[in-house]
């Protein structure tokens, strides 16, 4: 059936005003509108209806302050999440066996899965064996010193060259070529280690350059003279001086592709199996030593089993890449391993405790002098034993 309606019509005063002259004067409206039968409330009804508009305003208010109350006490709340270990996110296994290679051409990062760290959705990590030249303020400058470097009459008498990132930049006081509060002094130690000069057994050089990855290395070819895109090799027109012929290549590399891209560690393994293939390729009189990764954390106390607050923990990872570069050496002629625990502050602490020392790595990635000191210390003594003729 069709709805009628019918026009109702309703008049209203409004309050008394007064005109020009004083005179109060009182305004009668009247006001037209529709009217559907059988859709008057109750006043019991209407009170409910109020009531409820009442309830869902409140519980709109209860909500919106939920969603201000992270905003607000973010840092609060990131630091109680951080409190438990947050290495469930990775994937830390290695699924091939990579204690037969080599060559460089036994690597292949085709067949490698995961390729970044588990529910990374969009994978920032790269292919290890295709070369890269990473763009970043004052790489020129640090490109250029680590050429001079190579050509400098101490490389040519070097017993030792140490190939790597910040960490291995740092061993000279400076990150991206320039003096860092951070680093300073560090160079003194690295001369009273590595200098004759100061009175050390035998002469090193650092050729290390902040941000280097494992695939910014070498050129885009095998085949091709080995060059050097980035810093761990440096010399004129960016190829491996013939001059430069130490006993020992002591190369650490790979914390940037698993802090800064997340890749898996067995994407890690192959990259830095890459550069270490290629060096005892072009270098058949020289040994090359695998520092293991050294020890690092995002978690605000330094606990290195617990993430920090916005990343998770990477120690598991960490060991998952040393492991397996372990094994390599151990099977590897012209290679050996190399781990240091002087970075904690009890070496011998159970996992979830084990802490790394602020003064001696005060970011809990780059040593300090005083962490220089100690590492510099362990390197020396593992030299003597494998530089003949010292």
């Amino acid at each position: 059936k069709p709805i009628s309606f019918s026009m109702v019509e309703d008049s209203m005063y409004r309050a008394p005003r007064r005109d020009r002259s004083g005179t109060r004067n009182t305004v009668e409206t009247e006001t037209r509108h529709f009217q559907i039968p059988g859709v008057v409330l109750s006043p019991k009804k209407r009170q409910a209806r109020r009531s409820e508009r009442r309830c869902c305003t409140l519980l709109g208010l209860f909500r919106f302050i939920l969603l201000l109350l992270p905003l607000v006490y973010y840092k609060e709340i990131a630091g109680i999440l951080s409190l438990a270990p947050q290495t469930v996110i990775s994937s830390p296994s290695i699924n091939h066996d990579y204690s037969s290679v080599r060559s460089a051409h036994d690597l292949n990062s085709e067949i490698v899965q995961p390729k970044c760290f588990k529910h990374i959705i969009d994978c920032p990590c790269k292919d290890p064996l295709v070369p890269i030249k990473d763009e970043f303020d004052d790489w020129d400058l640090t490109f250029q010193q680590n050429k001079e470097i190579a050509l400098s009459p101490r490389a040519q008498n070097a017993r030792v060259v140490f190939y790597g990132d910040s960490i291995t930049e740092g061993w000279r006081g400076t990150q991206f070529g320039k003096e860092r509060p951070r680093t300073e002094g560090a160079s003194l130690v690295f001369d009273s280690l590595f200098s004759t000069e100061t009175g050390a057994i035998f002469d090193g050089v650092a050729l290390g350059l902040a941000g280097d990855k494992v695939r910014t290395v070498f050129d885009n070819s095998f085949n091709r003279p080995l060059q050097d895109l980035q810093s761990t090799v440096a010399a004129a027109n960016g190829e491996l001086p013939p001059s430069l012929t130490p006993s020992v290549f002591w190369v650490m590399i790979g914390t940037n592709d698993i802090g800064n891209t997340f890749c898996s560690p067995e994407m890690v393994v192959v990259g830095i199996l890459r550069v270490v293939e290629e060096v005892l390729s072009r270098r058949p009189n020289s040994q090359v030593v695998l520092n293991g990764l050294l020890p690092r954390t995002f978690n605000q106390d330094g606990f290195v089993a617990k993430g920090g607050t916005f990343k998770p923990s990477i120690w598991n990872e960490i060991k998952t890449i040393n492991r397996e570069l372990k094994q390599y050496a151990t099977y590897r002629e012209r290679v050996s391993y190399f781990d240091t625990k002087v970075f904690f502050v009890d070496p011998v602490a159970h996992e979830s405790e084990l802490i790394i020392d602020k003064t001696l790595m005060g970011d809990y990635l780059h040593p300090t002098p005083e962490g220089y000191q100690l590492w510099g210390r362990e390197i020396s003594e593992t030299l003597l034993q494998i530089i003949p003729d010292l």
